[in-house]
């Protein structure tokens, strides 16, 4: 029941509403109805402006960009970024449509006559001027001003973080003491103690540790144990006769394959380019440390190891132009990398009725680009339900490559003409609680040779290198060799 308190509040909150969109019908009619303002040149060179060609490093895709140069106070400033009209991958906008791009200019057009042009650009692209002039950009080097995660930081001179990052230094505000990379460096290490030649003691090391590591698959636990006590009491002694222990050489002498400390020593960096990361790794791997980490490390892995997996090679981009559907599942053309720049033939197509594309996403597209676009809104963190239930349709319809899955080592790809093979066929232990449950059945495991091979089902047992295809839905026991059974499936069977 309606209170009268209740009602009364009710009908002003109404005539409140009322007023309010009537006031400003005309502003909610732009948010609802947005119209476009046509993108225009701005030919001012005459007016002392300087146009700058450049590249933008916003992300990967490397779109030409001009810089509008004009002269304030006696100080050139950038006063904005746009695409470059020259440039392929922004070509020249259609003034009549908010979607299409013309050619680029070609490039006997005058630079005059090419300011009456202007190129796409994302917007992230455009708000590159702000590398330039946000306030709160980084301007020296930064030191932590409190404890881990406190978000305190100072600023401290060059010559200060050079000193510190070597030698080691404190945090003065905590008391905690910050090793420097010296203590970590072991080829200096080796050469204080008076070793002339410390690389033959680092060689020498290596080769023991890749040594084990390969007979590693070979050995049972204990086997592996003791190879790896008769290398710590072997160096142990000779670096001993030196004053040096053996964990200031390695990370855990326990386990070698770790490495030296020098591997503790992680160089990650940002974007950049090619002569740059010749100089980082150089310098890392001079240091004595593989872990030399770039931007494509973490952005662009999954994409890498993915395209290894199924074609062999890292570097795959998609077929838009020959696409006939194309979804995208986190990424939005115009927000995210590569933006509305690299992507704009994706949405010049689906205007015109070229290419369907599933936009699978929590946050609805900007716009609908002509009917093309359908949005599959799932809710936040079901993206891997998504991917099973497609993997289920795909196997309940058997619409999968059965030649290519069916392949269970290169050599039998290769003869379907395949690029590369998969493990779809091979055996996983599946017994409950079993200690290998989940993992692959080694040839070891059945007597049919060491623990480098796996097991196929191929009319019996099987090495996996040893036949041409395999059983891609096989289920049963097998006795191992310890004399117990267990259940296996293979590896797509699993999905099933």
């Amino acid at each position: 029941m309606v209170s009268r308190r209740s009602f009364v509040k009710g009908v002003i909150g109404l005539a409140a509403a009322g007023t309010f969109a009537a006031g400003y019908a005309p502003v909610i009619e732009q948010i609802v109805k947005p119209t476009y303002t046509p993108i225009k040149p701005d030919p001012s060179i005459d007016e002392g402006a300087k146009f700058v060609y450049s590249t933008c490093l916003g992300c990967n895709v490397r779109c030409g960009i001009r810089a509008k140069v004009v002269e304030k106070d006696g100080v050139s400033v950038v006063e904005r970024i746009e695409g470059n009209p020259y440039h392929p991958y922004n070509r020249v906008v259609d003034p009549s449509s908010q979607y299409s791009r013309l050619d680029p200019l070609p490039y006997t057009t005058p630079v005059r006559e090419s300011l009456n042009y202007v190129g796409t650009l994302c917007a992230r692209g455009q708000d590159g001027i702000h590398y330039l002039y946000d306030p709160y950009r980084i301007k020296s080097p930064l030191k932590r001003a409190g404890p881990r995660g406190s978000g305190k930081w100072k600023a401290i001179s060059w010559e200060q973080l050079i000193k510190e990052i070597v030698e080691g230094g404190v945090i003065e505000e905590t008391g905690e003491k910050i090793p420097g990379i010296k203590e970590i460096f072991t080829y200096g290490i080796l050469k204080e103690a008076g070793i002339q030649d410390p690389n033959s003691i680092l060689s020498g090391i290596k080769k023991d540790v890749d040594t084990i590591m390969q007979n590693a698959p070979k050995l049972t636990a204990e086997e592996l144990k003791g190879e790896i006590e008769k290398f710590k009491e072997k160096w142990a002694k000779q670096l001993g006769e030196k004053g040096i222990k053996l964990d200031q050489i390695l990370i855990n002498p326990d386990m070698p394959d770790l490495g030296f400390r020098s591997n503790q020593l992680v160089f990650v960096r940002g974007r950049g380019q090619a002569h740059a990361d010749y100089f980082y790794q150089r310098w890392t791997y001079a240091f004595g440390s593989v872990n030399w980490l770039r931007h494509t490390s973490a952005c662009q892995l999954g994409f890498y190891c993915a395209n290894r997996i199924w074609s062999g090679t890292t570097d795959i981009n998609p077929d838009l132009k020959g696409a006939k559907v194309l979804i995208m599942a986190g990424a939005q053309i115009g927000r995210l990398h590569p933006g509305a720049t690299g992507q704009g033939i994706i949405i010049e197509r689906a205007a015109k009725g070229g290419l369907k594309v599933f936009y699978v996403n929590p946050v609805s597209p900007r716009g609908d680009c002509g009917g093309n676009f359908e949005w599959v809104p799932i809710k936040p963190g079901t993206d891997a339900a998504l991917a099973l239930a497609m993997i289920k349709w795909i196997i309940d319809n058997k619409r999968f490559n059965k030649t290519f899955l069916e392949s269970p080592n290169e050599e039998a790809a290769k003869s379907k003409g395949e690029i590369v093979y998969t493990n779809a066929t091979w055996l996983v232990i599946t017994e409950k609680g079993h200690a290998r449950e989940g993992t692959f059945l080694k040839a070891s495991d059945v007597g049919l040779g060491d623990a480098t091979k796996y097991v196929v089902y191929s009319e019996g047992l099987k090495v996996h290198t040893e036949v041409k295809e395999a059983e891609l839905l096989y289920s049963g026991k097998v006795k191992l060799t310890s004399g117990e059974e267990v259940e296996v499936k293979t590896a797509l069977k699993i999905l099933y």
